[in-house]
């Protein structure tokens, strides 16, 4: 999946994600509103513990865009630069700032757990950034924003080979809902 988001994330122009900007603002605010929600019932409502307040708000606030989105909307709207363009921003929406929000949760428990707690979240929130954005789910799609920022573009061969490791999640994907 890391490499599917890198690929969907790196092939799109710079240019085509600053122009999603509006669906970039609604995506975000939907998926943290809902985030926020869905963690507050958790915790508050259904006593669940952090860790699992914090999979349960990602599951329901971030679609399967990256394992759905491309395959369901490419055969019904068909393959175009746009389908591909609004299925790549959501996964750079979700990916870059929803899944590392969850691993920083995730990771503070884990250090807590461990004994590592040296005060506050916000004491510790170098630390679990830093554990956070070494997850490949979080780097992958990141460098393929950056490097579409900056104008690099991917050799195709290298491009080629990562489709295969992209068509294998979707299917695990497809399999495991």
């Amino acid at each position: 999946l890391p490499a599917t988001l890198f690929s969907a994330t790196v092939q799109t122009p710079w240019a085509g994600i600053v122009a999603q900007s509006p669906l970039v603002l609604v995506l975000t605010g939907a998926m943290w509103i809902t985030y926020a929600a869905i963690y507050f019932l958790a915790t508050s409502v259904f006593k669940r513990t952090p860790q699992d307040a914090a999979v349960l708000s990602l599951t329901v606030a971030l679609p399967n865009y990256a394992a759905l989105g491309l395959p369901i909307l490419g055969s019904v709207l068909g393959e175009g630069a746009s389908t591909s363009l609004s299925v790549a921003v959501s996964i750079a929406c979700g990916s870059v700032l929803m899944t590392p929000f969850c691993l920083l949760i995730l990771e503070r428990e884990k250090a807590r757990a461990a004994g590592e707690n040296s005060g506050s979240t916000l004491a510790m929130l170098p630390v679990l950034m830093w554990r956070s954005v070494k997850k490949p789910i979080v780097w992958g799609p990141l460098l393929g924003v950056v490097l579409s920022a900056i104008g690099i573009k991917m050799p195709d061969l290298l491009l080629a080979s990562i489709k295969p490791l992209g068509l294998a999640a979707t299917a695990a994907a497809l399999l495991n809902t």
